[in-house]
């Protein structure tokens, strides 16, 4: 585990049962071996290795040649990446690469993702809560009629971790 990862990610990762992953994360968690980043979270709760699970991870890999994971976001936006962990806002987040409006974000998502059910309504209420997290902001370009969205710092560090997640890539 060289970053954050909830169950369903694990479990993707794995190709093992969402319901397995969450067990086997509730007891490295009970054994100490995982901490919860975003307790609070009915949904998609996020797990990390604690030092205990640093050092385990060393001992039963001596050779592995995974570097020790530091986290560089806080604990809020920790808590942010566990909201967007969801198939839509994960969708969107990761269709940003430059500003898009809505309907051209929905065009995209659904091509990149076939078996995703999107709506240009769906993309509009998932910017908008993406906007209140501030990973998302407006821009206005002259002689447009409806405005783009493009991903912040923080986004661009979201769209980086979820990739990293779907891939199975160790940074």
């Amino acid at each position: 585990m060289t970053q954050p990862i909830n169950a369903t990610q694990l479990s993707r990762r794995t190709k093992s049962s969402r319901d397995s992953c969450s067990h086997v994360l509730n007891e490295l968690l009970i054994y100490e071996l995982v901490a919860c980043l975003n307790p609070a979270a009915r949904c998609s709760r996020l797990y990390w290795l604690t030092s205990l699970g640093h050092r385990c991870r060393e001992k039963l890999c001596p050779k592995s040649s995974i570097p020790k994971p530091i986290p560089n976001l806080t604990k809020a936006e920790w808590i942010l990446y566990g909201a967007v962990c969801f198939s839509h806002r994960s969708a969107v987040i990761k269709t940003l690469h430059k500003p898009l409006q809505s309907a051209k974000i929905k065009r995209i998502a659904t091509f990149l993702i076939p078996d995703l059910k999107l709506s240009a309504n769906n993309v509009r209420e998932v910017v908008q809560f993406l906007k209140t997290g501030g990973i998302v902001n407006t821009v206005y370009i002259s002689g447009k009629a409806h405005p783009r969205y493009r991903l912040t710092k923080l986004g661009e560090q979201l769209k980086t971790l979820l990739l990293m997640a779907d891939s199975g890539v160790v940074r």
